[in-house]
């Protein structure tokens, strides 16, 4: 996939995707909506639904941590 750093989400919302995250999705062809999915003082989620090569939608869960000031991120697929 093309990396693209910035998609449209839910509401005009702006997201910022690092593309080392894109890079790893599997056999995606476009980022179709991101949204937010839950925030806490230490935890920001994502669902990122994406349109696939072969024509299928998948939905990935997306929690960016931050701990001792380093940002972490986890990315799972949710079916």
């Amino acid at each position: 996939m093309e990396s693209e750093a910035f998609v449209r989400g839910d509401e005009g919302a702006v997201f910022q995707l690092d593309p080392a995250v894109l890079d790893v999705l599997p056999n995606v062809a476009e980022i179709a909506n991101v949204s937010h999915h839950g925030e806490s003082a230490w935890a920001k989620a994502l669902r990122v639904d994406a349109l696939t090569t072969n024509g299928n939608k998948e939905s990935y869960f997306m929690k960016v941590k931050l701990k001792n000031s380093q940002t972490t991120t986890e990315l799972s697929h949710c079916s």
